[in-house]
């Protein structure tokens, strides 16, 4: 069977009551546009925050207008360089209080050839901003030290993010991200049971949870949604279903950044909503995915990524962009949501009633914190079953 499906973690909307700050959502278009880039016929999940968080250490060390292009395509208000750093402590900042009753990290590391000498403005700012910098030999000694920073960082959920290091690569800068999240009021496990889903190739019985639970409901333009909140009441996890009979590939291609938000706008702005906050009978799949995207860099310039950038600003040697790779991981489940990601920047040397809302087709989903409005993670499921 195959089923499709959206994920991301995001913080789409502002405080409740507030709309979202103007940058966040400047952010997230990219973050849409990746996620619309990366999605194809099958299951994936990325993660856009991380994405975003590895671009922004390649920012604070890139210089002239290609630095300043870097930078808005990163939806930094100016594009400059200071407002990159700017955004690191503002996002770390805001993304703080999901620990509260979660458990959320997110580290950046800047890996060096040892020999090469980072400019000190450079190394200044990712100490400041508590990023590692380390010097590494390349490319076997970085092999293992990447991969264990990153595992280490993922709870071992990414491991490993490279099999192999080209000996032309002098810097690699790398995000880990992890998110375990429980659901504010669990699905029971007896309640779990085969249920069809129909997806592209036809119906299939996947394991569904089901439960009765407090949530709210909207729809817009044929898609429905619905926004189930994690402990805390800040983190949501939100189901996009497109309408019965259409293909989620097509719906997507056509769903664009300012739908969603309006979508997104119905959940968290408007009080009279028909289903806000009423108990819904929930009917989801189990699923568990991972996917690696190692084509990132050539979609990252068919989006407006320059090319080439000037990278003067990181070490005094010439250098380019070879690789960006991402892989994400993501589970849900009865208890809640348990997801990881890390993404590298490669550089080498180079020049009425009782509502229901049943999961039983190719399906949308985000995860949210209520008040900060960035887009963590986002993925699509087309088949349940496969992980």
């Amino acid at each position: 069977m195959l089923t499709s499906l959206l994920l991301a973690f995001s913080l789409l909307a502002g405080a409740q009551g507030e709309p979202a700050p103007a940058a966040c959502s400047s952010a997230n278009l990219l973050a849409w546009a990746v996620t619309r880039t990366l999605a194809g016929n099958g299951n994936f999940v990325c993660s856009p925050f991380s994405l975003r968080r590895a671009l922004l250490l390649l920012r604070l060390g890139s210089s002239g207008d290609s630095g300043v292009a870097l930078g808005r395509l990163l939806g930094l208000t100016d594009g400059a360089e200071p407002a990159a750093e700017l955004a690191i402590r503002a996002e770390t900042a805001q993304l703080a209080r999901l620990s509260d009753e979660n458990t959320w990290h997110s580290a950046e590391a800047v890996f060096v050839q040892r020999g090469t000498a980072l400019r000190r403005a450079y190394a200044e700012r990712l100490t400041t901003l508590g990023s590692l910098a380390e010097a590494v030999s390349f490319p076997a000694e970085a092999l293992a030290r990447i991969n264990a920073w990153v595992s280490q960082k993922t709870a071992g959920r990414i491991a490993p993010l490279f099999t192999s290091i080209d000996p032309d690569v002098v810097v690699v800068l790398v995000n880990a991200v992890e998110l375990q999240a429980k659901w504010a009021q669990s699905f029971g496990l007896t309640a779990t049971a085969p249920e069809p889903f129909r997806g592209p190739r036809g119906e299939q019985l996947v394991p569904t949870m089901h439960a009765m639970l407090p949530a709210r409901m909207a729809s817009h333009g044929g898609w429905q949604v619905l926004e189930l909140p994690y402990r805390g009441d800040r983190l949501v996890f939100d189901c996009l279903l497109p309408p019965r009979g259409a293909s989620l590939q097509t719906q997507l291609g056509r769903l664009d950044w300012s739908e969603v938000e309006s979508l997104v706008a119905q959940l968290e702005l408007d009080p009279r909503e028909e289903f806000a906050n009423s108990p819904v009978q929930v009917s989801l799949p189990r699923f568990a995915l991972q996917t690696t995207h190692d084509q990132l860099y050539s979609q990252l310039v068919k989006l407006g990524l320059p090319r080439p950038l000037d990278l003067s600003g990181i070490a005094a040697e010439p250098m380019e962009i070879s690789q960006v790779v991402q892989k994400a991981r993501i589970e849900v489940d009865e208890q809640g949501t348990r997801a990881a990601a890390a993404t590298a920047v490669v550089v080498s040397r180079g020049g009425g009633g009782t509502a229901s809302f049943r999961a039983d087709r190719p399906f949308l989903f985000l995860v949210r914190d209520r008040v900060s409005g960035i887009l963590l993670f986002t993925g699509q499921v087309v088949d349940p079953t496969a992980s």
